[in-house]
């Protein structure tokens, strides 16, 4: 999405207020949340497989396992 992954993170937490507590006008539409839920999901999976793959601290997570 051509983000940082902090500014991706905090987009998806702004994201979930608007739904969650935003007035009917300000919600995202349906395929803007199915759009950064995928992927979330995506960055989600790869955070929870770092310990599983034996990737150290600081490798980039698109690059091959060791």
């Amino acid at each position: 999405m051509g983000e940082s992954p902090e500014l991706f993170f905090t987009n998806c937490y702004n994201m979930r207020s608007a739904l969650v507590h935003g007035e009917s006008d300000e919600r995202p539409s349906p395929s803007d949340v199915d759009i950064r839920a995928a992927s979330l999901e995506i960055m989600i999976g790869d955070l929870l497989s770092v310990p599983l793959l034996g990737i150290q601290q600081g490798r980039d997570l698109g690059a091959s396992p060791p």
